[in-house]
């Protein structure tokens, strides 16, 4: 099964281009984790992801895999569409999926004769968005740990009515994102960085609000990033236990093994500080959107080339046995796109190549050798003629209202109305 094998389809729904059996596809998306500290998967010094990476040395691991948004809403849809933000116009949290020339994941892989699930922890999906095909079971939950939601999908699987059938299984873990209150247990097994990674600014850290901020014993700011890394990481190992039990528990029942295909990545990363910016949702820097992705059932290795997790979409469906662009060997040039933090920042990505605005000041950036976007360079702000062409391709946005108790959920979150 190959993740490139896809051919395109201009429009409409993907054709099929193979018959015979369907595998299951798992895709398991773990909020708020960027790459630099999955460990040791992608040479974090804390052992973050043990389990994890010891799974994937029967994967397929990406090294340069970029989130389309640096945050969950318009990151998803593009997992869902196989377009960026900057076509599906799904970049603000009052946004709904607007009619689009393909269908989404899940209703391409229904008319496939897949059965359809979603378990995820964010107050993002408890809004109907139109993301749900027709049939789906779409369990979406606020506040529930790893385990909890592992729980919710064991006991749904063990009561499906036609297990022979093809199965889509979306979960969702929240636990990475803030606040970053880890099980004891796993601040134990992680330690804070061996270098002290800087200080928050004293004078913008009542602006972290929400959940972002930590306070001392004593009531006042935590100041020390350490200490902001050390939970952090703390989050990551225990969502690798929670993970990794969960797919013991699928391969008990028959689903995730070789002949099947699955996929673990982030929706988007998180910043420190590191470019004077916190959290997510704000920026486009490497931070933000550069995550781990690790396939198994499409070969083994390491692969080293930048690709977009808009890539997914075509990837899926190919192994599905529908046609559909792009996939992940096609991804390799790619845009990105986030408006949450109230200014329109928008990057294209091509060759390794990354040019990013936040719409007043523009850079590049190398981000085969510098994902992290570290040692960007000032650029011209005139667009590349490849991310105007993705924008004259973009649809008419589709508002949404949330009601009263949706805003509150997400204002706690620090998303913006």
């Amino acid at each position: 099964m190959l993740l490139g094998a896809g051919v395109s389809a201009c429009s409409g729904a993907p054709a099929p281009v193979a018959s015979g059996p369907r595998p299951n596809i798992v895709l398991v998306t773990i909020e708020t984790t960027r790459a630099d500290h999955v460990g040791p998967l992608y040479g974090h010094e804390q052992p973050t992801f043990p389990k994890l990476s010891a799974r994937a040395a029967s994967g397929m691991v990406y090294t340069r895999a970029f989130s389309a948004s640096s945050w969950t809403l318009p990151s998803i849809v593009s997992i869902y569409t196989g377009l960026s933000p900057l076509q599906h116009t799904v970049d603000r949290i009052e946004r709904q999926v607007p009619e689009l020339d393909r269908p989404l994941l899940g209703h391409a892989l229904e008319s496939r004769g897949y059965e359809v699930a979603f378990f995820g922890v964010n107050p993002v999906f408890s809004v109907d968005r139109g993301l749900a095909a027709d049939r789906a079971h779409w369990q979406p939950e606020v506040g529930w740990p790893a385990g909890r939601l592992n729980q919710a999908v064991i006991a749904w699987l063990d009561q499906r009515k036609t297990p022979q059938q093809p199965l889509f299984l979306h979960v969702h873990y929240f636990d990475p994102h803030c606040p970053y209150i880890p099980p004891d247990r796993a601040l134990a097994q992680v330690s804070p960085p061996s270098v002290s990674p800087g200080t928050v600014p004293s004078e913008r850290f009542a602006e972290m609000g929400g959940c972002y901020g930590i306070d001392k014993a004593d009531g006042s700011p935590e100041l020390e990033l350490s200490t902001y890394h050390h939970r952090y990481d703390a989050e990551l190992r225990a969502v690798d236990e929670s993970l990794d039990r969960l797919l013991v528990r699928l391969a008990e029942r028959g689903i995730g093994g070789p002949s099947d295909l699955l996929v673990v990545t982030s929706d988007h990363g998180e910043a420190f500080w590191e470019h004077d910016d916190y959290g997510h949702s704000h920026t486009l820097w490497g931070e933000t959107t550069w995550v781990p992705l690790v396939v198994w059932g499409a070969g083994q290795g390491r692969s080293t080339e930048p690709v977009s997790l808009t890539g997914l979409y075509g990837s899926l469906l190919a192994a599905a046995g529908l046609a559909a662009t792009p996939t992940l060997a096609e991804s390799r040039s790619f845009s990105q796109g986030t408006e949450a933090g109230g200014s329109p920042w928008k990057a294209w990505v091509s060759d390794g190549q990354k040019w990013m605005t936040d719409g007043e000041h523009a850079w590049t950036t190398d981000v085969r050798a510098d994902p992290l976007d570290s040692r960007p360079a000032e650029a011209a702000m005139a667009l590349p003629a490849e991310l105007q062409a993705v924008l004259d391709k973009a649809v008419t946005p589709v508002p949404l209202q949330p009601t009263d108790e949706e805003r509150e959920r997400l204002r706690a979150l620090d998303y913006t109305l």
